[in-house]
């Protein structure tokens, strides 16, 4: 497994043109979501991390020149957002793909990226299930780490790489100061397919998503 990941990470750093872009997320009301719909009992638990599956689902959706495969013959575009979510595994890395997410609900999303890690860990995945994904997320959140860059895995074009929460003091509406709890997300791309602006304007729905919650059970 070492040597799979090795390869296939050096290919990526060698001959993708990787380039890298930032935004700070603020998820008060996406904690606030979530614990509501998970203190009603119904259904899958949801997380932070399957909101964020959800958010970039919908952002591939607006922004499909993201949701794409890149090869020297061309640039290929999707329909639908196969988000390949990275669970780490004894001895590795694995990413499990969800399908359709931009057209899934949270709770549903929930079950599945839950399944998924599951039988990730205990071995039990299909090479259909870890094949074919057209963006990745990667999120470290919860072992502290406040923000890193990931690689991306190619055919893929892009992968999100986020960090854990933090509070941070911010300035009110009035002029006061108050607290907002943050998540840092890195874009990592392919300049050969995606260029800066589209990243960007990428990360800015992705953030209104995020900071507007309510817009992703529509």
């Amino acid at each position: 497994m070492r040597k799979s990941i090795a390869r296939a990470l050096v290919h990526s750093k060698q001959t993708v043109p990787h380039f890298y872009t930032t935004v700070d997320l603020r998820i008060d009301a996406l904690m606030d979501l979530r614990k509501g719909m998970n203190a009603s009992g119904e259904g899958a638990k949801i997380s932070v991390n399957d909101v964020l599956i959800r958010a970039c689902g919908v952002a591939l959706g607006q922004h499909p020149g993201v949701n794409v495969h890149v090869s020297d013959s061309g640039v290929t575009l999707f329909e639908n957002a196969d988000v390949a979510v990275a669970v780490a595994i004894d001895g590795g890395l694995i990413t499990p793909v969800l399908r359709n997410v931009g057209g899934r609900g949270l709770r549903d999303i929930a079950a599945g990226a839950a399944d998924l890690a599951a039988r990730a860990r205990s071995r039990e995945l299909t090479a259909e299930e870890l094949k074919g994904g057209t963006f990745t997320l990667s999120n470290l959140g919860m072992f502290g780490v406040r923000e890193f860059d990931a690689i991306i895995n190619p055919p893929q074009g892009a992968i999100l790489a986020v960090g854990g929460p933090r509070r941070e003091a911010v300035e009110r509406p009035d002029g006061g100061v108050g607290f907002a709890t943050m998540i840092s997300a890195a874009l990592s791309a392919d300049h050969r397919a995606i260029d800066g602006a589209l990243a960007a304007q990428f990360l800015a729905t992705l953030k209104g998503l995020v900071e507007d919650p309510m817009r992703l059970l529509q």
